[in-house]
């Protein structure tokens, strides 16, 4: 089968740069960008490449990755919006703040993630969200839906059937006994009216609608016809 070109390859990262204090370097942060990997462009395209995204150091900005991935890295974002479709390895979140993060895998880890909310597809039975000295999140059930989501999740193993267990969360970093939790899960029934975020793609553009089912046409979540929270 076919492989990635060198030039697909090095779009798999993105963003600017971290700081190197030894070197006096300052951090680089790109603000208001929007990075995009459509539906069929990862590893519904290349069944047999190991495909791992880096996404570092955005502000302000949008970040939708929108087919099969093995691996993801986030770190350094600040007040972005991130989709992040199915995963089937392990997605690390690393010194974001202010975020929301929409996330498919088989392993979540945040470290060092501050004042975010997370919305989650955790497909196996153990803890699939990890958090590690971070505070301040909330989690709730996984929320997106675009097109060809139903091949990608058949693609990653999650077929009919598949059952979400967002709420399997551990903390190895846990509060004090008089301190507030550092996370909190989030009731779905409270929300019942912005329960979905629905993602038109139109050529480079992503748009968000949210609603209480997906309706917009082409859109599709596997877990949206049934209670898969």
């Amino acid at each position: 089968m076919s492989q990635p070109t060198a030039a697909e390859v090095e779009s798999y990262r993105f963003g600017g740069s971290r700081a190197r204090p030894r070197k006096n370097i300052p951090a680089n942060t790109l603000r208001g960008v929007h990075y995009l990997k459509k539906p069929h462009s990862l590893k519904t395209k290349y069944p047999t490449a190991a495909i791992a995204i880096d996404v570092q150091c955005c502000q302000d900005s949008t970040i939708h990755v929108l087919d099969v991935t093995e691996q993801v890295q986030l770190s350094d974002l600040n007040n972005c919006r991130v989709v992040i479709g199915p995963c089937v390895g392990s997605v690390l979140i690393m010194d974001c703040t202010n975020c929301v993060i929409s996330v498919a895998a088989e392993q979540i880890r945040l470290r060092d993630v501050t004042s975010s909310e997370l919305r989650v597809f955790a497909p196996t039975a153990s803890e699939c969200v990890v958090l590690e000295t971070s505070r301040d999140i909330a989690i709730r059930a996984w929320d997106a839906a675009y097109p060809q989501l139903n091949a990608q999740f058949a693609l990653a193993g999650w077929g009919a059937g598949a059952t979400n267990n967002w709420a399997r969360v551990y903390d190895f970093s846990p509060p004090a006994d008089s301190a507030a939790p550092n996370h909190r899960l989030v009731d779905e029934s409270t929300q019942a009216a912005s329960r979905w975020c629905e993602l038109s793609i139109e050529g480079s553009t992503v748009r968000e609608i949210v609603s209480s089912q997906p309706s917009v046409e082409g859109c599709e979540c596997p877990i949206a016809a049934a209670d898969g929270t």
